[in-house]
């Protein structure tokens, strides 16, 4: 740099004194000045932990953005699902259409849909005697996400247990009719408890209105 430029620099920092002050991330980019170099500065430990600070704040941004997206996104291909459901003809039609559309989703490798009743098309009657898990999550009426014993997994998935590390579970209750959405999946990070639910409490109203549909054309 000439040294020109340098009085140029020393000139408008002069002229706005406040500038440093209204602006001390450009901190995270200069090589303070160490007196003596055989000792360290607390002023450059400041300046590096402010740096490592301010990418880590960075980070996190850029992460929220992302989830952001995603969850935007999700809910969108939720939103149409649940006016495809809506608008079909028949229950039978709406539950295809749920079972497509979540199943083309990446990590849902399974799905089934109980019910205490024959009434709704593509589901399977829960057995003569409940387990008591089932019973328990009924009576809850919240969402499970997570990981369950190879035992508890058979109760939902019979058919396939041994291939499923991660399951949700939503429980849909409309009148006396008891309906469980079982999702699963071989991934063991696809449901966890942690998890944000929105995606299973955007289902259940559309799942609500398949049984309330079928109450009314039931006579």
């Amino acid at each position: 740099m000439s040294e020109i430029d340098v009085s140029q620099i020393r000139s408008y920092l002069k002229d706005n004194p406040g500038f440093l002050a209204e602006n001390m991330d450009i901190f995270t980019d200069l090589e303070l000045p160490t007196p003596d170099k055989s000792v360290a500065s607390f002023a450059n430990y400041q300046k590096q932990a402010l740096q490592k600070e301010l990418e880590s704040t960075q980070q996190r941004l850029t992460n929220l953005i992302e989830t952001a997206r995603t969850n935007q996104s999700l809910l969108l291909d939720l939103f149409h699902m649940g006016l495809k459901m809506g608008f079909s003809t028949t229950p039978k039609d709406s539950i295809n259409t749920l079972k497509t559309d979540l199943l083309k989703r990446q990590g849902i490798d399974l799905l089934v849909i109980w019910s205490n009743t024959t009434d709704l098309p593509g589901s399977t009657i829960f057995p003569a005697k409940t387990s008591e898990h089932t019973q328990k999550l009924i009576a809850a009426n919240t969402a499970f996400c997570g990981h369950l014993s190879r035992e508890k997994i058979r109760i939902y998935f019979p058919d396939k247990p041994e291939s499923l590390r991660s399951v949700a579970l939503l429980p849909v209750i409309y009148d006396k009719q008891h309906v469980i959405l079982a999702l699963g999946s071989a991934d063991d990070q696809r449901f966890h408890a942690n998890m944000d639910t929105t995606m299973l409490q955007f289902i259940k109203p559309a799942i609500l209105g398949v049984l309330e549909k079928i109450q009314h054309q039931t006579p």
